[in-house]
C-alpha cells in the first residue's frame, strides 16, 4: 500500500502523510520538488521512522519509504531504522529496511551495529538475519568497556546469550 501526500506546508517546507491513522510530517529538500529529505523526529506526538521500526509497523516503513526517506536516515545518536528494528528484535521490519538497500554494518554514535544489538538484546531470529545478510560478525564498537573495545561475541557474552553466542562462534566469530 503506498501513501500518497495528504497535505503540504509551503511556508515551513514540509508535507504530511498519513500513518496509522495519523499525519507524519516530512521535510523536504527542495521547495519546488517536494521531495522528502529525512522524516522529521517526532512532531507533536507523531511517530517516525525509527519509532515505526522498533514496533515493526510494515505499513507504516512502507509508506516512509514509497515516499522517499532514506533507508539509511540517522537520529541525534546516529541510529538507523535497522539499527532500531534489531534493538527490539523486528525481524520483518529489519528485513524490509535491508531489502530497500540499508547498511547492514552502519554504526552509531557509540559504534553499535545492529548485529551488536540484536545480541545484546537476545533476538536470536534477528542475528541469523544478519548473519545470513552477512553484517560483519567481528566488528569493533568504538565504546570501550573494561579497556576492551566490544563485539557482538563479547556483548553476548556479557549478557548471558548462550544461543547467540552458539550462532556467533558458529559464523566465524573470534573472542
Amino acid at each position: 500500500m503506498e501513501a500518497k501526500v495528504s497535505g503540504t506546508d509551503k511556508k515551513n517546507d514540509r508535507f504530511y502523510v498519513p500513518y496509522g491513522g495519523e499525519v507524519t510530517l516530512f521535510e523536504v529538500d527542495d521547495k519546488s520538488s517536494g521531495i522528502p529529505l529525512e522524516v522529521s523526529k517526532t512532531w507533536n506526538g507523531e511517530k517516525n521512522i525509527w519509532q515505526a521500526a522498533s514496533v515493526g509497523d510494515l505499513l507504516a516503513l512502507q509508506s516512509f519509504l514509497s515516499n522517499g526517506v532514506n533507508v539509511d536516515v540517522t537520529d541525534d545518536e546516529g541510529y538507523t531504522p535497522l539499527m532500531s528494528a534489531a534493538c527490539r528484535g523486528q525481524v520483518g521490519a529489519m528485513k524490509m529496511m535491508l531489502d530497500n538497500g540499508a547498511k547492514l554494518d552502519e554504526s552509531n554514535l557509540y559504534g553499535l551495529t545492529p548485529l551488536m544489538s540484536a545480541s545484546a538484546n537476545g533476538y536470536v531470529q534477528a542475528v541469523k538475519l544478519l548473519l545470513e545478510r552477512g553484517a560483519d560478525v567481528n566488528a569493533k564498537s568504538s565504546l570501550i568497556v573494561n579497556s576492551t573495545e566490544d563485539s557482538a561475541l563479547t556483548i553476548a557474552i556479557r549478557e548471558k546469550r548462550a544461543g547467540i553466542i552458539k550462532l556467533l562462534k558458529e559464523a566465524g566469530a573470534k573472542h
